[in-house]
């Protein structure tokens, strides 16, 4: 499986959630390769420091560019993951999103890293599926509740892990991790997202145990809608940013998933045409 973390804002915990994703595959027995694509080469730094000591990263770390990615794109090893470290904008971004099957968009909780990933999260969205992931979080905060209620009331495609701030994460840096957290959880969910694809892991671990099973957000094109018990479809639609605006803002004020609202409007404009039409 193919994975590309991607965010245009920086400090959110990008190329760490590469190396740790990578450590648990290969903790659990599966092999993992990460691609450095951004020009900070923080993986690759972080390889290098790792490689000085007696324990270094159990993955390679590879340099990356955009013919790198479009080999990627054109085949890979299906007993191997690929984590693409992606640059923060540019062309490589885009073919790091193509040469994906599936992209994670890390951001914290704060106002301005939540804008920064729905604009991250939409773009992406266009190509390859995608997700948000909640990390640097600190519980029990009103950033924190405020971040929530924003991103269900946007209805934003989301993994059930939340990263927490934690020393822990800071003081890995340049090393080989073993205490790997809530990595472990996350790494579980992609499994379920990657499903038979992936048969590397297959009788290493056992799914956790969750209260409220992660949405598929691979099925999010075929789920049924409760109203009509229709099939739905994704529609990618460029709107000004005005409007985009005006939208989330509606969607918050009356507490309604931002895809309802929009819907809703959509089929009122073609019953009004409809209308129209009617002698």
């Amino acid at each position: 499986m193919r994975i590309a973390i991607a965010n245009a804002k920086g400090g959110v915990a990008k190329t760490t959630s590469s190396i740790y994703i990578a450590s648990v595959i290969v903790s659990r027995g599966g092999r993992a390769v990460v691609y450095d694509a951004d020009p900070q080469s923080s993986a690759s730094l972080w390889a290098a420091a790792a490689e000085q000591t007696a324990d270094p990263l159990t993955f390679d770390v590879l340099p990356a560019n955009q013919a790198t990615l479009r080999q990627l794109a054109a085949g890979a090893d299906p007993d191997e993951w690929a984590i693409i470290d992606a640059p923060p904008q540019g062309p490589t971004l885009d073919m790091a999103i193509k040469a994906a099957d599936f992209v994670i968009v890390p951001a914290s909780d704060s106002p301005m890293d939540l804008q920064q990933a729905w604009s991250t999260l939409d773009m992406a969205r266009m190509s390859t599926p995608a997700a948000l992931l909640l990390v640097k979080a600190e519980h029990n905060t009103k950033a924190f509740r405020d971040t929530m209620d924003a991103l269900n009331a946007m209805d934003t495609p989301r993994f059930d892990t939340i990263v927490p701030k934690a020393q822990s994460y800071k003081r890995s840096l340049g090393t080989n991790p073993h205490q790997l957290g809530e990595y472990r959880d996350l790494v579980t969910e992609l499994q379920q997202i990657a499903g038979s694809r992936s048969e590397t892991m297959q009788g290493n671990y056992q799914p956790l145990a969750r209260p409220v099973p992660f949405d598929d957000v691979l099925r999010q094109q075929n789920k049924t809608s409760k109203a009509t018990g229709e099939p739905l479809v994704m529609l990618s639609l460029r709107i000004p940013v005005s409007l985009k605006t005006r939208l989330k803002t509606t969607a918050a004020a009356h507490d309604l998933p931002m895809q309802q609202l929009l819907r809703d409007a959509i089929e009122r404009e073609l019953d009004r045409l409809d209308g129209d039409d009617e002698p």
